[in-house]
């Protein structure tokens, strides 16, 4: 009787079908790793797990397999974006980035990013508002310099206008102008014009600029 044909370097790479070796649960319980024949393994959260029905013995074809490859991945995405909003606030277009240099497939990060936003982990709104309190507190400066931080941020130009309009009324941006252009004035020893230029590059409109300087020169 012949002997059995030796499995091609193909075979060897990738195999038809793969068997589960044996499955452990993490230390928190939320995932379980499978280690697989072929010296493959495969993380996948407990529930989709338990849904699975997979246990010692199974065999999973390379199209199931690669299938639940893209379950691992989504939910390690997932877990790392997590992550990182635990630490902070990111918009959503910081945390793709993130997820982007991690290599994670640019489906995953998309599916993650939706799912995180539709979840309400992800909101560009409140970011927004956050981040412009800070602003704000560290520094008086006008509208434009707020909203080109904010797209740099990867807030939208809508979404930036309304958040600054909610937040930063023109009495609010009015007042700001007039402290920066008097701590000015106080550091230079006196009011003028060549104050402009500095008033402008804090993000002050050039008309609110001469607006407020002519109420200080009126009120002496």
């Amino acid at each position: 009787m012949a002997g059995k044909e030796p499995k091609s370097l193909q075979d060897q790479l990738f195999p038809s079908d793969y068997t589960v070796l044996g499955a452990s649960y993490s230390r928190t319980g939320d995932s379980v790793k499978l280690a697989l024949s072929g010296e493959e393994t495969l993380v996948l959260p407990a529930e989709k797990y338990a849904l699975s029905r997979l246990k010692e013995g199974s065999v999973l074809t390379r199209d199931e397999l690669l299938s639940l490859k893209k379950d691992e991945a989504v939910y390690t995405a997932r877990r790392r974006a997590l992550k990182l909003i635990e630490r902070r606030e990111y918009t959503a277009a910081q945390l793709k980035r993130k997820l982007s240099e991690a290599m994670f497939p640019r489906e995953i990060v998309d599916s993650v990013i939706e799912d995180l936003k539709g979840r309400g982990y992800l909101n560009d709104g409140k970011y927004a508002r956050a981040w412009i309190e800070s602003q704000l507190k560290r520094k008086q400066q006008g509208r434009r310099l707020l909203l080109h931080g904010l797209i740099r941020k990867g807030v939208s130009r809508e979404e930036a206008e309304r958040t600054i309009g909610e937040l930063f009324g023109d009495d609010r941006e009015e007042a700001a102008c007039e402290a920066f252009m008097r701590k000015l004035a106080a550091r230079r020893g006196r009011l003028s014009e060549e104050l402009f230029p500095a008033v402008a590059r804090r993000g002050f409109d050039p008309t609110l600029i001469r607006q407020v300087f002519r109420r200080i020169k009126k009120e002496g």
